[in-house]
C-alpha cells in the first residue's frame, strides 16, 4: 500500500523533458512507467529507432538526478504563482531553500550588454532600496543585468532566485556556479541536471521570472528582446511593470521608453523604486 502512495517521479520528468503539453501531462497524471513511454511514442510519433535512441538518451539522465530536489505539480510545496502559468511546469527541480519563495518578491531583468549608466544605477538606486526593505531578488541569471541584480541583493544580505536554462550540472552563464555554494540563493530549473542549455530554454525560463513576483524591473532592454518577451509574460499573469527612463537614440534601452509610452511605471530612484513595491 504504501508502495502504490510513491509519487510518479518519470511521467512528470518525461514531460519536461520531451516538451509534452501540459493538458496532456494533466489528463494522464496516473500512467505508469510503462505507460508513459507508450504514450510518448505515440505522441511524437517516433520509429523504432528514434524511441530506442531516445530512451537511451533520457534514461541516462533521469538516473543522474536526486527526486528529494524535485518537485512535481500537486505538491503541496508546488510554487502557487506557478499555477497560474499557462503552462507550468509538470515538475521543476530546485537547489537551495524553498522557503524563501513565500517572502515579497522583485523580479529583475535587461540587457546582456548593459551600459555602465545601468549598472552604476542599480549600485546607488537599487542598491538603496534593498538597503532599506527586505525583497526577494528573482533574475534568470543572465550576464548583464541579471547577474549585477544578484550581486547587489547579496551585497544587501537580500535572498535570491536565479532560475536556470540548463541543469544544475551544465550552469550557464558558467559564472554562476561561483554562486552555487550562496546561502541566500536558490536555484530553480526545469531541466535534468545533465540538460544543456538550448535557445529555446530562455523562452521558458522567462516565464518562470516573471511569475515569482507581482512586480517586474526591467532596467535596461532593447524592443526586441528577451526581456520583452518577460514583459509579455508579466503582463498576461497581472504584474506590475517599471522601467528605468534614458535618453532616446540607444538601441540597447529602446525597450525602456516603449514601456514608457505604454504606461509602465518610471523609476528613477530608490523612493521611487519603494513606491512602486508598495503596489
Amino acid at each position: 500500500m504504501a508502495q502504490s502512495m510513491q509519487p510518479n517521479f518519470e511521467w512528470p520528468v518525461l514531460c519536461n523533458f520531451f516538451s509534452v503539453p501540459f493538458p496532456v501531462f494533466l489528463q494522464h497524471r496516473e500512467v505508469s512507467s510503462s505507460q508513459a513511454w507508450t504514450l510518448l511514442r505515440e505522441l511524437k510519433k517516433w520509429t523504432n529507432e528514434e524511441y530506442d535512441r531516445q530512451k537511451i538518451i533520457f534514461k541516462s539522465d533521469y538516473a543522474s538526478f536526486d527526486k528529494s530536489r524535485c518537485l512535481i505539480w500537486g505538491d503541496p510545496r508546488y510554487p502557487a504563482c506557478f499555477s497560474r502559468l499557462q503552462v507550468p511546469p509538470a515538475c521543476f527541480y530546485y537547489w537551495g531553500d524553498l522557503g524563501v519563495l513565500a517572502e515579497p518578491a522583485l523580479s529583475i531583468i535587461g540587457s546582456r550588454q548593459a551600459a555602465p549608466c545601468f549598472l552604476n544605477w542599480m549600485d546607488a538606486e537599487l542598491g538603496g532600496f534593498l538597503n532599506r526593505n527586505s525583497k526577494l531578488v528573482v533574475s534568470g541569471g543572465a550576464r548583464g543585468i541579471d547577474q549585477k541584480a544578484t550581486q547587489v541583493a547579496l551585497r544587501h544580505r537580500q535572498k535570491c532566485v536565479i532560475v536556470l536554462p540548463c541543469g544544475f550540472e551544465e550552469l550557464y552563464p558558467a559564472e554562476l556556479a561561483h554562486w552555487t555554494h550562496q546561502a541566500n540563493i536558490l536555484f530553480l530549473s526545469e531541466y535534468l541536471p545533465r540538460q544543456r542549455m538550448n535557445r529555446h530554454h530562455f523562452i521558458k525560463r522567462n516565464r518562470l521570472v516573471s511569475a515569482l513576483s507581482n512586480h517586474l524591473l526591467v532596467v535596461q532592454c532593447a524592443i526586441k528582446s528577451g526581456s520583452m518577451i518577460t514583459v509579455r509574460y508579466a503582463l498576461e499573469q497581472g504584474a506590475h511593470i517599471a522601467t528605468v527612463p534614458d535618453f532616446p537614440g540607444s538601441y540597447e534601452s529602446s525597450g525602456n521608453l516603449k514601456l514608457l509610452s505604454e504606461g509602465a511605471t518610471v523609476v528613477s530612484d530608490a523612493q521611487d523604486l519603494q513606491d512602486f513595491m508598495s503596489w
